[in-house]
């Protein structure tokens, strides 16, 4: 049985809760001023009090244009980028401004982007819920806890991209706007637009690209099994035609015009040896800039900071904090043992094993719960599948959420539902709550790969229960 809801529109939402909006700016505004700018600041005899990483983006976007290497050249911090060349140059007339100007601009900008990110997860689940074919038993209370669980998960990751320059924001935002204008979109036209989009969030980062290949495989599950009707192959086509459009725009095209087309040549295979060849192993080469951080919690570094402070706790190893500090080189802990590493490369094979038998398998009588639910689960096996995911990235999990836990509603397994969508808010809290702690044990990277694992396993249950989301739920 379908629903009708009013349609959720932007301009009128911030209409009617204007004074609440007014607040937030101010908020910003003020927290922008004491804080975030600030952080831009360099003061050459107090270095460390220059924490932002944008100039990082700024830097080697200037470098681009005046013949340095711009993933050798470094911030005031001396830290170095190590995106594809892109975002870089898109930031770099930035580069002429002090250096808290240009945090200032960027701020500005991600804050919008906050309010944006917002507003498409709006539009994306009024689109779904509104229109959505399937029937359950689900309370409109329920619901709303739900979707309250995933903007509080990406809450404190959202601040922190906010607060250190940070590109994630920009990232999500792209996603959200990709997806929401492929799944309203009627037209080829919507459907290319969105996988040019997508195809700038993957030349920002190659993660991305995981939902998006995700999203596109289910698409053409979706075209396959409708074989007689030519037209449901209009948006796979569509998309891919987008994608590839955007890929060699982002990619090569127009760094090509503006740099050369042997010079950006030259920057991608510097890139691509830098950054993508150690996606198996980041512990080759620190290319990230200390990858073994309490920060990073990808299930890699997670399981490599647990094994390494058990061995130290019950088995009289090293300690294992020696690698938070300044040590020689050659300082080895026992999870840098190669069958170690091995089996932590296995478990994320076995992760995106998992996610794909779910896209290839599982059913959805929904095809607009089917997108989202995929789509969300691939923006969360990112952070699983990576190697490196730093706290601030779980952000991710704001599209995953509603559709995961939502859909469990409809199958009637409403604890599941609640569990699911309040353990990952209660993850990311401790991670930022109890470092060094919460992050030396990889709390919050294990306790994602076992709710990824568990989302996969519990949705590849078939129902044939319809789903609804109850109006006003939203």
């Amino acid at each position: 049985m379908a629903v009708t809801t009013q349609r959720f529109r932007a301009a009128d939402d911030v209409f009617r809760y204007r004074w609440l909006y007014l607040a937030l700016l101010v908020a910003f505004a003020i927290w922008g001023w004491v804080d975030v700018v600030p952080r831009g600041m360099v003061n050459r005899e107090h270095i460390n009090e220059h924490r932002t990483d944008f100039t990082v983006y700024t830097e080697a976007g200037a470098a681009f244009f005046d013949g340095r290497d711009p993933y050798q050249v470094s911030n005031p911090r001396g830290w170095r980028y190590l995106y594809p060349p892109m975002f870089a140059i898109l930031v770099a007339p930035l580069h002429g401004l002090p250096p808290m100007g240009q945090v200032a601009v960027w701020y500005v900008l991600s804050v919008a982007m906050v309010f944006g990110c917002y507003f498409e997860l709006r539009r994306i689940l009024d689109h779904v819920f509104a229109r959505s074919v399937e029937s359950g038993s689900s309370s409109s209370r329920l619901i709303f806890w739900i979707t309250s669980a995933a903007l509080l998960t990406a809450l404190l990751p959202v601040f922190n991209c906010l607060q250190r320059g940070q590109v994630e924001v920009f990232k999500l935002y792209l996603l959200m706007l990709g997806f929401r204008i492929a799944l309203t979109g009627t037209r080829v036209g919507h459907w290319i637009v969105a996988g040019i989009v997508f195809a700038l969030a993957g030349i920002l980062k190659l993660t991305p690209l995981l939902p998006v290949a995700c999203l596109l495989l289910y698409e053409l599950r979706l075209a396959w099994g409708s074989r007689q009707d030519r037209q449901v192959w209009r948006r796979p086509i569509a998309l891919s035609a987008g994608l590839a459009t955007g890929l060699l725009l982002f990619a090569l095209l127009i760094p090509a015009v503006l740099t050369g087309w042997n010079g950006n040549i030259r920057h991608l295979e510097t890139w691509f040896s830098k950054v993508v060849t150690k996606v198996v192993d980041v512990r080759t080469s620190d290319f990230g800039e200390d990858v073994r951080t309490i920060r990073n919690q990808s299930l890699d570094n997670a399981a490599y900071r647990l094994g390494n402070f058990l061995n130290w706790q019950f088995a009289g190893g090293p300690d294992d904090t020696l690698i938070d500090h300044p040590h020689d080189a050659s300082l080895k802990l026992p999870m840098d043992d190669p069958s170690a590493g091995g089996l932590i490369v296995l478990a994320r094979i076995l992760a995106l094993v998992a996610l794909l038998l779910l896209v290839f398998r599982a059913g959805f009588r929904s095809e607009l719960v089917g997108r989202g639910t995929i789509f969300g689960l691939a923006c969360v096996a990112t952070l699983v599948v990576c190697p490196v995911s730093r706290a601030c990235y779980f952000g991710l999990f704001l599209p995953a959420i509603p559709f995961v836990s939502g859909r469990l509603v409809a199958m009637g397994r409403n604890r599941y539902a609640q569990l699911l969508a309040w353990l990952p808010a209660v993850f990311v809290w401790l991670q930022y709550l109890l470092l060094p702690n919460g992050g030396r044990i990889g709390l919050l990277g294990l306790g994602t790969t076992a709710w990824f694992l568990a989302a996969c396993v519990l949705l590849q249950r078939p129902t044939h229960q319809r789903f609804a989301m109850p109006q006003g739920s939203l």
